[in-house]
């Protein structure tokens, strides 16, 4: 199986690239936009675990540390809150019920199906997502996946893209303004700087009603589209 990622190097990610700069002109303002409330995430990347007392950074302080020591058997935000929006559902890659699998950030992508929240079968093996039209299939992959971790596919999502923006399908079409994160940066968010689960960061997600804007911007889609 092909996992989505950076695929440095290629002609073809040279060939994305440059579509991506006629197409996107305005999207290194947008992000830019977002700059203020993206400030401060990593340095909260580490959620206490279960037993020792852990140390972390407080947000925008590149010098201060703080102790955080659970008390024993204490269940984290995100195993407490049920989310409301969840018609019941947990979510199928980490169990929690504070959100469903497509808004999970512990596992960078997401190796499963979120149509089905399940990971008994990758999204493009479902019939739900094989009888999508081309423009359906890219709005899922892409446009509902914007600022988030990957759905894993046998075929790029970059891949899609460029093939969609060569047909005549795409004419009188806008190309995606947002994209999602790259295999690398999910891989990183997933985890605090000491190679846990972001349990902080994945509840402070779920709280804010998904808002995601809170979560850390991918540097290498800011460069691609880069004027």
């Amino acid at each position: 199986m092909v996992s989505n990622g950076e695929d440095g190097g290629t002609n073809n990610d040279e060939e994305i690239r440059r579509l991506l700069k006629m197409h996107l002109k305005n999207v290194k303002a947008a992000l830019e936009n977002n700059k203020a409330a993206l400030e401060g995430c990593n340095t909260t990347m580490i959620e206490a675990g279960g037993g020792p007392t852990a140390t972390i950074k407080t947000e925008n302080s590149g010098s201060t540390d703080e102790k955080v020591t659970p008390a024993p058997g204490k269940k984290r935000k995100a195993e407490v809150e049920e989310c409301m929006t969840c018609k019941g559902k947990s979510c199928g890659m980490c169990k929690s019920k504070s959100h469903t699998m497509e808004h999970c950030l512990l596992n960078g992508s997401i190796a499963g199906c979120v149509l089905c929240d399940t990971t008994s079968h990758d999204i493009d093996e479902c019939t739900k997502f094989t009888g999508l039209s081309m423009d359906e299939k890219l709005n899922l992959l892409i446009n509902e996946r914007a600022g988030l971790p990957p759905l894993r596919t046998s075929e790029l999502w970059h891949q899609m893209l460029l093939a969609w923006l060569h047909d005549k399908e795409s004419e009188g079409k806008e190309a995606p303004s947002m994209y999602p994160w790259t295999l690398d940066h999910a891989s990183n968010v997933s985890r605090g700087v000491d190679g846990r689960h972001n349990y902080k960061l994945q509840s402070r997600f779920d709280r804010s009603g998904r808002d995601r804007s809170i979560l850390p911007k991918c540097k290498w889609y800011e460069d691609a589209v880069a004027v």
